[in-house]
């Protein structure tokens, strides 16, 4: 089930222009996230069980990479796995612990606060 064009707005509305998530400013193809995920078939349609969570009370902005990287999960899986991008880069990215080791980057483990929190 699509979204209207008169939902998208109501959507956008919500943040004025902004990524419910890390608060960046919109790019032209934004997409409307489900907070509470829907469950989707195999063909991409939204499940019957599903069909309540399907409303712009559910309905958030996001950039498409917060919306690409928080797919399927809830807000605090979503949190979750922001919160362990430092530890994963660290154990597989060399670039990332020469960055590290050279001052160029500072772990700071401070808690991860989503845009519409602040």
């Amino acid at each position: 089930m699509s979204v209207t064009k008169k939902q998208r707005q109501q959507v956008y509305d919500k943040s004025g222009g902004h990524c419910w998530y890390c608060g960046h400013d919109l790019p032209d193809r934004w997409h409307v996230d489900h907070v509470e995920p829907v469950r989707r078939s195999y063909e991409g349609k939204i499940e019957a069980e599903s069909m309540h969570l399907h409303q712009v009370d559910n309905m958030v902005p996001s950039c498409p990479p917060c919306n690409m990287f928080k797919s399927a999960s809830s807000l605090e899986q979503f949190r979750r796995h922001i919160e362990r991008l430092p530890s994963i880069m660290r154990e597989y990215s060399v670039k990332f612990r020469n960055a590290e080791r050279f001052g160029m980057i500072d772990d700071m483990r401070e808690p991860v606060v989503f845009w519409f929190e602040g």
